[in-house]
């Protein structure tokens, strides 16, 4: 009878303490899912943080590049205007000199 209780006893003893290694076991497991999924999620928000940061950069660079070809027609054009009143400022260089030239002659047969 002695021996039958304490079989009990260490029997009782035993399945607490694996009731307790259990318990302390879920509760490692759960906090390692818990971690495990705040990582994830933080990895997952990094990469969609990234993503989208470089989408937009994607997406300003493009018009960034449209901007810089209007520019560059605009330049074009003004460069063009530049040299067409380059060569009227020419002309009219020619026509005031030989004006001056008529004048002078003007003046000298009067």
């Amino acid at each position: 009878q002695t021996a039958q209780r304490n079989y009990q006893t260490e029997l009782r003893r035993m399945n607490s303490m694996h009731r307790e290694q259990q318990a302390i076991n879920q509760y490692r497991y759960k906090r390692m899912v818990t971690l495990g999924t705040v990582i994830g999620v933080g990895f997952v928000a990094v990469g969609i943080n990234g993503y989208m940061k470089y989408s937009s950069l994607l997406t300003q660079n493009i018009g960034l590049q449209s901007e810089n070809a209007a520019l560059y027609e605009t330049a074009n054009q003004l460069n063009d205007q530049t040299s067409a009143l380059n060569q009227q400022n020419q002309e009219l260089q020619k026509v005031a000199k030989q004006q001056s030239i008529y004048t002078g002659i003007s003046e000298v047969a009067a």
